[in-house]
Order: structure tokens, then sequence, then C-alpha cells
């Protein structure tokens, strides 16, 4: 992706870091299904397929609208859609970012203002 000179920082930060925080999501529904009972080749070959198939369709459409599309009522995704808005898990992981962020934003005008001077 083409960005800015000013969106570069912070796409990098954001861009760089999006490989682990991934990695730990899918090691999370990993460890959920073993929990549940299904052997971890099975698991770890049916999370990365949806996380792969998740990526393909995001690419064209609305990510609200790829979320509902799986939705159904009385269901267990609105279900653990739910505990996640009550565990605030969004809000909490986009808290550890901005937090991130702004902690690299700091360390760069320290390391730019020495080199200044």
């Amino acid at each position: 992706v083409w960005v800015s000179e000013e969106l570069l920082d912070l796409l990098t930060i954001v861009s760089a870091s999006t490989p682990a925080i991934v990695v730990e999501l899918i090691d999370a529904f990993i460890l959920a299904a073993l929990k549940a009972g299904v052997p971890y080749d099975i698991a770890k070959r049916a999370i990365l397929s949806v996380f792969q198939g998740i990526g393909k369709l995001c690419e064209y459409r609305d990510l609200s609208s790829v979320r509902d599309s799986v939705i159904t009522p009385r269901g267990t995704t609105i279900s653990l859609v739910e505990k996640m808005y009550i565990y605030e898990a969004k809000s909490r992981l986009m808290k550890a970012l901005i937090d991130s962020i702004e902690e690299y934003l700091d360390r760069l005008k320290k390391y730019r203002e020495n080199i200044e001077n």
C-alpha cells in the first residue's frame, strides 16, 4: 500500500504488529478447538482456512457484512460476539494498539531529536 510520508510511520507500526496479533488470535481459536476435543492438526487446518477465507472476503466486502453473514439468531456466533462486547475484547485490543503506537511515536521523536543534536 502506497501512503503519504505523514502516514508511513503510523502504518508501519500497525502493519508490523498485525502478524503477531493475528497469530495470537489464530492460536486462541486453535486452543479453544483443542479444549472442545478437536485434534490439533485438524483444528489448525480448519482455523487457518477460515482466516484465509476471511481475508479474501474482506478485500471486497464491508467488514460488518462479513460478520453479519455468519450470525444467526440465538446462534453460537452471536453469543460469542456478545461475549466479546461484554469482555470489551475489541476496545481492549484497540487500546493496546493505540498505547503501543503512542509509545513508538514517543521513542521515534526522541530518536529524531538525538540525531538532530
